[in-house]
């Protein structure tokens, strides 16, 4: 089934989450409900949905203020081609490269997994639990 479009839901009832309501190029309607964002959303990175690059990506629409992916593979896809990272420090966010965001994980500056393809490729993830990068010192 290919998902063409997607949209935030209303949360189940007596529960918290939002509900992501994806639909095929025939109406369909598919509910992903409870799991975590990334599962719901198919981004396995929780990325944004503004400033365009997530639709630049694949990205068919939003939901929780996430982009929301047709696949996971295509979620997976657009992490990996980042080139900059939105990073907090002390309640500002700035933008740093790819290579200094690495640098700063590997050196337990910056809150972040990093995670280290078969294929040879790096990027980097927000910890579990969390929605942004944030540095340490």
């Amino acid at each position: 089934m290919t998902f063409i479009s997607a949209k935030e839901g209303p949360p189940n009832a007596g529960e918290k989450p939002y509900t992501v309501q994806y639909f095929d190029e025939k109406g369909n309607m598919t509910i992903r409900s409870d799991g975590t964002k990334a599962w719901r959303n198919n981004n396995p990175g929780n990325m944004k949905y503004r400033g365009g690059f997530a639709t630049r990506h694949g990205a068919i629409g939003s939901a929780g203020g996430m982009a929301v992916f047709p696949t996971e593979a295509i979620g997976r896809k657009a992490l990996i081609d980042i080139t900059e990272y939105l990073v907090n420090k002390g309640g500002r966010d700035f933008w740093v490269v790819k290579e200094e965001a690495l640098n700063l994980a590997l050196e337990r500056r910056l809150h972040a997994t990093i995670v280290h393809l078969k294929n040879g490729t790096i990027y980097l993830r927000p910890e579990y639990g969390s929605h942004a990068f944030t540095r340490v010192a």
